[in-house]
């Protein structure tokens, strides 16, 4: 966990003293190193936000902000807000929604949260030129929505394993990735929260499909 936050700090670092001590002057390189250190910037929030989320599942004081959330609307919001990072990877976002409108009692930010997560690492894990859909359907009271990607696959031996804190995925790309193996770890919590499951299939080599059942209604 150490090493993970150290990574991106000292890249900021480096960024921000080259600029400070004047040795870039090109106005390109300047913006392409403030773009670069702002993202290293967002990258620690990320972490320290889910070490954060660790502390208060850990302690029994996560509390939910319930509200009527039209899940639908979040699954195309999610998605909008990765469209330039899947475009540049050259990998294509759909959505498959079987209502128009999916209503369920839940916290907003949080369940973003777990979309983004999976969306995010589906992304990651992903070849240039594959596809990663959302699709969801209400059925029995329940909500299902199914993260579908294209990409490494999970080992056999680790599906048991990709729910647990601090896991990470032993890919081919994994050095060239970031994060603390939280993600996962924290979507189950949030999701089991709401009174829901998270489960996944993949298939090394073949892509992976996480699947997230909510239930409609969660307060009396």
């Amino acid at each position: 966990m150490s090493h993970d936050l150290r990574t991106p700090l000292f890249s900021l670092i480096g960024y921000l003293d080259l600029l400070r001590n004047g040795k870039v002057n090109e106005p390109d390189v300047q913006k392409e190193f403030l773009t670069r250190a702002s993202k290293d910037v967002d990258r620690l929030l990320d972490m320290v936000n889910e070490l954060l989320d660790i502390s208060r599942l850990e302690s029994d004081s996560l509390v939910l902000n319930w509200e009527e959330l039209d899940l639908g609307a979040v699954i195309l919001d999610v998605l909008q807000s990765f469209q330039e990072k899947a475009n540049v990877r050259q990998i294509s976002l759909t959505s498959i929604l079987m209502e128009s409108s999916m209503i369920v009692e839940a916290d907003p930010l949080r369940m973003r949260r777990v979309l983004a997560n999976l969306v995010e690492n589906a992304i990651k894990f992903s070849e240039p030129g594959s596809k990663i859909s959302i699709s969801a359907e209400k059925m029995n009271g329940n909500i299902t929505i199914n993260v579908i990607d294209q990409g490494y696959g999970i080992p056999s031996e680790e599906l048991s394993k990709v729910f647990d804190k601090f896991y990470q995925a032993r890919t081919k790309i994994k050095k060239n990735t970031f994060g603390m193996g939280l993600g996962l770890y924290i979507s189950k919590q949030i999701v089991e929260a709401h009174g829901g499951c998270i489960a996944v299939k993949s298939q090394l080599g073949a892509g992976s499909t996480f699947t997230i059942t909510l239930p409609v209604k969660n307060r009396m």
